[in-house]
């Protein structure tokens, strides 16, 4: 004990002695480097080498702790600026991030602890057990949370690839945003700077407080419903949209099946703008796995539809109905171009006759040049979606209809298609931009 107190007392003296003999070059270097027209100068004469062993050290401090990576984010406002200093740290720090969580994939804990102290990771193992993008977002941005251990955390945890590089994305970004701004202005920022800032402790507070609403059910589904809402209203606010509705007052109170033709992906956004509650979409189960939206639909009660177990869904809906909730469907299970139809599954028509619940048909008509065909890569796959970013979409609600019983799910679910169609047919007629397509007859079988 005595020895180490020796040893540090040796050591600061030492350091003290080393400062005291190199105060001039310090003081003239501390100079050089306040002054930030010769710092850039000198910079600008290295050309890019400055920058190369700038990233190099952004990913190495990943690796090695004593490298100070707050220091170095300041340093990079300073000397780029704002903006070249946001780019250079945030590229960089995401490289070393996605590094750190690939290498402790791959090689797992042993090679983690050779560059994280094995408490650490630990101590953050059990803190970050699934948990998802937000949480991994909140971590790369704190400053108490060790945000570089956080990668090899992510990297030995469940967390997927795709997942934590979202994260990794947003959470470098946030903290680059704050650093480069300390950096480049000091305390005196532009409008958009402190914009930036806003928009971001806003987002971390809104996390922390739908966190917190998690101990609530009922406020948590609130919350979810009020988010989607308000993304509906931006999108449509966004681009101008507007809609028709006639046959919304009709509608009977209570259970109901609203069976939808599906022409674009905008449908169901709009919908539950119509609605004065908000209704329960059978959907794809896929799109329950795409970060934030995916956690809406579970969080406001939607029903997904999985590959492996299309029972359960049925199941869902059908306790939904008995409870009577409102339930939307599109029929044909797919999106199906304006002048094409396709022979309806059945699910509607099943529903109806377990439940006794009535069906209302909803036919909804958007000129096809208001609807824009993008090619996206949805989780690993490639998708040709349909969405709507002008114009007018004309929706006719049907009359309340049960299926006959005496036949079988495949006609009543024809004859559910044909009045579908009819409506939208309806629906093209009364529309002012007419388009010169027509509806294919439903095929018959």
């Amino acid at each position: 004990m005595k020895n180490n107190f020796l040893l540090k007392l040796i050591l600061f003296v030492a350091a003290l002695f080393i400062l005291w003999t190199l105060r001039e070059p310090l003081t003239m270097m501390w100079e050089w480097f306040s002054d930030r027209e010769a710092v850039t100068a000198s910079m600008d004469r290295t050309g890019i080498w400055s920058s190369l062993i700038l990233f190099i050290l952004f990913v190495l401090q990943v690796f090695l702790a004593f490298i100070p990576g707050q220091a170095l984010m300041v340093a990079c406002g300073y000397l780029y600026g704002f903006w070249g200093g946001f780019l250079l740290s945030w590229l960089s720090l995401v490289t070393g991030g996605e590094a750190a969580f690939v290498l402790a994939r791959r090689y797992g804990r042993s090679f983690a602890d050779k560059w994280i102290s094995p408490d650490v990771l630990a101590r953050w193992d059990k803190a970050a057990d699934g948990q998802g993008i937000g949480f991994y977002t909140l971590a790369l941005v704190l400053p108490l949370v060790p945000n570089d251990a956080m990668c090899y955390v992510a990297g030995l945890g469940k967390i997927s690839h795709r997942r934590f590089s979202i994260a990794n994305l947003l959470g470098r970004g946030m903290a680059c945003v704050v650093t480069s701004w300390i950096g480049a202005f000091g305390a005196h920022a532009p409008t958009y700077v402190w914009i930036a800032l806003i928009v971001i402790a806003a987002g971390v507070a809104a996390w922390f407080i739908y966190k917190k609403a998690g101990s609530f059910p009922d406020a948590k589904r609130k919350l979810a419903n009020a988010c989607g809402m308000l993304i509906a209203k931006i999108y449509r606010k966004m681009f101008s949209l507007k809609y028709e509705v006639k046959g919304l007052e009709a509608l009977p109170s209570g259970a109901k099946i609203i069976a939808i033709n599906h022409t674009n992906v905008t449908d169901a956004i709009f919908l539950p703008l119509i609605f004065s509650e908000v209704p329960r979409f059978i959907a794809q189960g896929d799109l329950f796995q795409i970060p934030i939206l995916g956690h809406i639909l579970r969080e406001t009660g939607q029903i997904p539809v999985n590959a492996d177990d299309p029972c359960l869904a049925f199941e869902q809906a059908c306790e939904l109905l008995k409870r009577g909730e409102t339930i939307l469907i599109f029929p044909e299970g797919q999106l199906v171009p304006f002048s094409q139809s396709v022979r309806g599954k059945t699910g509607a028509a099943r529903l109806s006759k377990v439940t006794g619940t009535p069906i209302i048909p909803l036919g909804i008509y958007t000129d096809p040049r208001d609807v824009t065909i993008l090619k996206l890569k949805r989780l690993g796959k490639k998708r040709c979606g349909m969405y709507q970013f002008r114009g007018t979409s004309y929706l006719r609600f049907g009359t309340p209809w049960r299926p006959d019983t005496q036949t079988n799910f495949h006609a009543q679910t024809d004859e559910l298609m044909s009045r579908i169609y009819s409506l939208v047919s309806d629906a093209q007629k009364e529309s002012r931009c007419v388009s010169h397509t027509s509806l294919n007859p439903i095929p018959q079988w």
